[in-house]
């Protein structure tokens, strides 16, 4: 689970956000996109709760209690993130605040690093996007590198046998999903779903205008 889709050399190589939790055990995982960095970053950029969503098993997510819906369609109001954002990963709660990963870096269309907020002022984990064209052509490689700071054994043993199995499900899915949505819309110029055949057909249609009472 932790070599997903990664080779060697991504795994051992230096990816900004590595600084945030310097004792940690650390997972890459990498897929290879159809579709320019640009029109990646656009769906990556506008992740979270109250937004465009994970793209992964947004049914289980609100199982769990958050209101998370996954979007099919690049919304413009959603393409800025700033550093200290907090993209949101569950409804709000006010004693648990915050919920969610801030914003630590950002350099569009290469970079996204956010970080668990800290707790006692220190981070416990770290999630890092980094994205390269691949070649001449228009594909990407995006890796994601996700960072666990040690807490002992207890909590090592946790992680492996309950957190990451989920964790991998997950986090799978969040790429996959990136994959999906960025190569259709690379493929097919369009930032939005194609309509069904009936409903471009309805709207071809010519309106009929009043009737006349006479």
């Amino acid at each position: 689970m932790e070599r997903w889709g990664s080779t060697e050399a991504e795994r051992t190589r230096s990816l900004p956000g590595d600084e945030l939790v310097p004792d940690s055990d650390q997972q890459t995982h990498g897929i290879t996109i159809n579709a320019p960095p640009d029109d990646v970053w656009r769906w990556l950029v506008q992740m979270g709760q109250g937004r465009a969503g994970f793209y992964t098993h947004d049914r289980l997510e609100r199982l769990f209690g958050a209101a998370i819906r996954n979007a099919d369609e690049i919304h413009p109001e959603w393409q800025r993130v700033a550093v200290g954002d907090l993209v949101r990963t569950y409804r709000p709660m006010p004693r648990f605040e915050p919920l969610g990963w801030i914003v630590s870096a950002v350099d569009p269309r290469r970079t996204l690093v956010v970080h668990e907020p800290e707790r006692g002022g220190v981070i416990s984990s770290s999630w890092a996007f980094a994205l390269e064209r691949e070649g001449e052509g228009d594909r990407t490689r995006l890796l994601s590198r996700w960072r666990f700071r040690r807490r002992g054994a207890a909590h090592t043993a946790f992680k492996w046998l309950v957190f990451d199995p989920a964790h991998f499900i997950m986090e799978t899915g969040v790429l996959h999903g990136l994959k999906t949505r960025a190569e259709s819309s690379a493929a097919t110029g369009r930032d939005q779903p194609p309509r069904s055949p009936g409903a471009a057909l309805a709207s071809s249609r010519p309106k009929e205008g009043p009737r006349s009472s006479l």
